[in-house]
């Protein structure tokens, strides 16, 4: 597992590194929003965007997924948390938007990684608080509650790939699955006696005329 790691960080490193992207008007607008905070990432060299929402006991960090996507994607957690007494930090990871975009390396390394989210909790004083980790962002959580677990109340994953290492079991289960899914969709009453050609035709690759969605 840990060589599988080093092996995907490396080649993050070679492909997300694409210098500072052209700011508009969506970014100004974002970063004079209440909450915002930049903290200083990798000992001082660059900094990450960070929103705090909301105010409550309960404080949960939140890692998108990408690696270089944005907090965006949550900007409905305020909305239906608002009455759970829920406090809300978005943080966008260096090569996102809002974010620096470093033609460094050196920020995709492992060690690197896990440092700059506790060097972002320090920046925003978090103790005893979750952490939300949503595809990479779950990669990323795992490998920081790994080592400062002291830190934290718990650790919440999200649409993460299973650690299977067989590939014979992950694509067994995969045709599993897809079997199970089409058996129930062409079971619901709601699809016409097309549906079950046009699945099949979509699944097996085969060509059919437009006239078959009508």
């Amino acid at each position: 597992m840990r060589v599988t790691i080093t092996i995907f960080f490396s080649l993050m490193a070679t492909q997300l590194c694409v210098g500072q992207m052209t700011k508009d008007s969506f970014y100004y607008r974002k970063i004079a929003e209440q909450g915002v905070k930049f903290i200083s990432v990798n000992e001082g060299k660059y900094k990450g965007f960070t929103q705090k929402i909301g105010k409550g006991k309960i404080k949960i960090l939140l890692l998108h997924g990408g690696p270089v996507n944005t907090h965006e994607y949550f900007e409905n957690f305020p909305e239906n948390l608002k009455d759970k007494g829920i406090e809300i930090y978005d943080y966008d990871q260096l090569g996102s938007y809002y974010s620096d975009q470093p033609n460094d390396t050196t920020i995709w390394k492992e060690y690197n990684l896990i440092e700059q989210v506790e060097e972002v909790r320090k920046g925003l004083k978090l103790k005893n608080f979750y952490i939300l980790g949503h595809s990479w962002g779950g990669r990323l959580a795992q490998l920081y509650a790994a080592k400062y677990s002291k830190n934290l109340k718990g650790v919440i994953l999200s649409n993460i790939p299973a650690q299977i290492r067989d590939t014979a079991k992950i694509n067994s289960s995969k045709r599993a699955l897809t079997a199970n899914i089409d058996k129930q969709v062409k079971a619901l009453p709601e699809f016409s006696k097309i549906s079950p050609i046009t699945i099949d035709s979509i699944g097996e690759r085969i060509k059919i005329a437009d006239t078959a969605f009508i």
